[in-house]
C-alpha cells in the first residue's frame, strides 16, 4: 500500500516538474557565481567573519537568557 502511494507520488512530483517552468533565478545566480565583484565585496565586507560574530553572540544571549529563566524560576532574581 506504502509503495503504490511512494509511486503515485512520484508520478505526481515528475508531472508537476515537466509543466512548472524553470527558475527565473537560474541565470542571476549563475552570473553572480562567475563574476570576480563578489571576491571583492567579501574582502571588503567580510561575510564569513560577521556571520562567526553574529552566531557567537546570539550563543552568549542566548545562554544569558537561560541562566536569566532559570534564575527567576528559583525565585533567586526577580
Amino acid at each position: 500500500m506504502l509503495a503504490w502511494f511512494g509511486e503515485l507520488l512520484n508520478e505526481f512530483g515528475a508531472m508537476l516538474k515537466t509543466v512548472l517552468p524553470l527558475s527565473p533565478f537560474r541565470g542571476l545566480i549563475n552570473g553572480i557565481a562567475n563574476s570576480t565583484g563578489i571576491g571583492w565585496l567579501n574582502w571588503l565586507f567580510p561575510v564569513g567573519a560577521c556571520l562567526r560574530i553574529l552566531a557567537a553572540w546570539l550563543v552568549a544571549y542566548g545562554g544569558y537568557l537561560v541562566y536569566s529563566m532559570i534564575l527567576r524560576w528559583v525565585k533567586a532574581i526577580e
